[in-house]
């Protein structure tokens, strides 16, 4: 029996996987919110998201050097970027308590809660209060308050998926 270990080898495959990103190499997936489009591999969304590795495992595959395109509804650019960013660097940085809520706010109701506790526990923190916190899931019905829902909506050139699941 043998075993080899490489130093340092999570941090540099997290470092090749953002420079991939932000050069749109090997980027599957297009996140859309308010016109913006922002690349990255649906591996990665599934590895960190229960809820988009529950969607991407119910499309179609698609053929090599295609993206998919994934609208999210009541989801802010900006801090759609950010929660990208972090996804790829495990790092974020923000302007105000307020961003940084937001950032956090959309990664739940995206399926992103297991990375962010740290993050949620943070905020609280800072903000000498205790935050009532629940995961809504995704809601794809049009509903009066559009602050509380996220919607994904998975578009291939052939078909649409629409996944919806709301907890509480």
């Amino acid at each position: 029996m043998w075993r080899y270990k490489l130093p340092g080898f999570a941090p540099r495959l997290l470092y090749e996987l953002q420079k991939q990103q932000q050069c749109s190499v090997h980027c599957d997936i297009l996140l859309q919110t308010q016109g913006v489009s922002i690349p990255a591999h649906s591996c990665v969304l599934s590895a960190l998201s229960p809820v988009f590795c529950r969607a991407f495992s119910n499309a179609s595959s698609l053929p090599i050097g295609q993206s998919r395109l994934v609208q999210l509804e009541a989801v802010g650019a900006h801090a759609l970027m950010k929660l990208v960013g972090f996804m790829y660097s495990g790092e974020m940085e923000g302007e105000s308590l307020d961003e940084q809520q937001e950032v956090i706010e959309i990664a739940y109701r995206l399926g992103f809660s297991n990375f962010m506790d740290g993050e949620k526990k943070q905020v609280n923190r800072h903000q000498n209060k205790t935050a009532s916190w629940r995961e809504i899931g995704l809601q794809t019905e049009e509903t009066g308050e559009r602050k509380n829902d996220a919607s994904i909506q998975i578009l291939s050139k052939k078909q649409t998926i629409t996944h919806s699941s709301t907890q509480t």
